[in-house]
């Protein structure tokens, strides 16, 4: 499946609205071109062509107010020339305003072109913006991408609970009071050249044991140190030499999900578990694990323990926001793709968590504003406004598990000097690979540099 296609997919049914913005996309809305020749020869020009577009400074972001100026490149490798409609249409992600416009396009073989394509003014919130590219005898090329317009403005829905702080010191103490016991075997099958793997058991909350692997370089001593957090899904070998100037523990699931379509059904209801009441809801301990996991790094003699950050993406953003925001051992944090953030407004746009707890639900004792409750002392909004570290977000404006509203209701809370957000529109995940790299200066800045 292509990423148009894969973007489609997560579009149709989370709302109707939706539905109608696809069917214009796709076609099956009759627009203003005829009727599609069904004896027509087929062309090879949509095998050889691309639509991008690039924004204002290469930065998907309008301010408010501001009208919305598209520049859409067409290039043509095709031996053809191309004569059609180029439709282009914008929509929030909640499904208003759906605004569309057309005009003719050609392009000649092997050419390229440029348009701009203006909209006046939206109201603050979170788009796509889709591009459609249809020839005379109805064969068509698409392309999305996501943007946003006025994004300091987001608030985010629900209040931090009175007792969150209370709540926090209690299960903090409660950590305390379990011995750090942990294990560090080396892994010869895993270790490099360069670099020393090890596997580690560390008892952590409630005495349960969580597993990790500890990867050094080899003869270096004071290091900078990352604990790098898992998503829900995709837990397979780390890749030990991506940051090889630092130590880095990487922690393991607890139940390690891989990225298939069966596997990732399993998400929802592994990440609820215990969900009816705040003191065993699942979280809590998963937040202590990101704890305990730092106390095992302060305790190797080779790591600087002034220089400890953390990255992870989805679940793992979440873990670093309440890790940074509950240790100040944490001097720098790199999330991405932050789970579990804004629930109220992401429930408006992903099912998830109420699907997974219909059960509950239809009971007369837990009731949705009894979820959104439980949910308030884990939602990384109520923990952002004490991360003081310097932080980077990264997002995709399509990712339609971490909608970039979420991000924001926790990205504007954090109190730090010195933050900043990356976004990426285009659809798919290749933005995470620059990501990465963005990291890696990040950490040489923070890490390196100072020392």
């Amino acid at each position: 499946m292509s990423d148009d296609q894969h973007i489609w997919k997560l579009s149709i049914g989370h709302n109707w609205k939706y539905c109608i913005c696809l069917a214009f996309l796709i076609g099956i809305v009759p627009v203003c071109q005829g009727q599609i020749n069904a004896k027509a020869v087929e062309s090879k020009w949509v095998e050889n062509t691309t639509i991008s577009v690039q924004f204002h400074d290469d930065y998907p972001v309008f301010a408010a107010g501001a009208p919305l100026v598209f520049q859409c490149k067409f290039v043509s490798k095709s031996s053809q020339p191309i004569a059609g409609l180029l439709h282009c249409a914008i929509q929030q992600f909640s499904g208003e305003n759906f605004i569309s416009k057309s005009q003719k396009i050609y392009i000649d073989h092997y050419g390229k072109v440029d348009k701009t394509i203006q909209f006046a003014a939206v109201s603050q919130g979170f788009y796509r913006v889709y591009l459609r590219l249809t020839d005379d005898t109805g064969q068509q090329i698409s392309q999305t991408y996501g943007f946003a317009v006025a994004p300091e403005q987001v608030i985010g829905k629900g209040n931090v609970p009175e007792d969150f702080d209370a709540f926090w010191s209690l299960t903090l103490d409660k950590l305390k009071q379990v011995p750090l016991n942990f294990t560090r075997t080396k892994n010869a099958s895993l270790s490099k050249e360069n670099i020393e793997v090890y596997d580690v058991s560390i008892q952590s909350y409630d005495g349960r044991y969580i597993k990790g692997f500890y990867a050094l370089p080899k003869g270096k001593n004071r290091l900078p140190a990352i604990l790098r957090f898992p998503d829900f899904v995709g837990a397979g070998t780390p890749d030990f030499l991506q940051y090889p100037k630092c130590a880095q523990f990487f922690l393991l699931p607890e139940t390690p999900i891989d990225g298939s379509d069966n596997a990732r059904k399993k998400v929802p209801a592994s990440v609820s578990k215990g969900i009816a009441s705040k003191e065993k809801y699942i979280y809590r301990g998963i937040y202590m694990d990101g704890i305990r996991c730092l106390d095992f790094l302060c305790a190797q003699a080779e790591v600087d323990t002034s220089h400890i950050a953390v990255m992870g993406h989805g679940q793992g953003g979440a873990l670093c926001i309440s890790t940074a925001a509950l240790d100040p051992r944490i001097k720098l944090c790199l999330p991405d793709a932050i789970s579990l953030a804004d629930i109220q407004d992401r429930v408006l746009l992903n099912a998830w968590p109420t699907q997974s707890v219909e059960v509950l639900l239809n009971q007369e004792q837990f009731s949705t504003e009894r979820l959104f409750e439980t949910l308030s002392y884990f939602d990384p909004q109520s923990f952002a406004p004490k991360v003081n570290c310097p932080i980077l977000l990264g997002m995709g404006m399509l990712d339609a598990d971490c909608p970039p509203l979420t991000q924001f209701a926790v990205f504007n809370k954090i109190q730090s000097v010195s933050k900043a957000y990356l976004l990426y529109p285009a659809p798919g995940s290749a933005w995470t690979g620059v990501q990465a790299m963005r990291r890696g200066e990040w950490l040489e800045t923070y890490f390196f540099a100072k020392k």
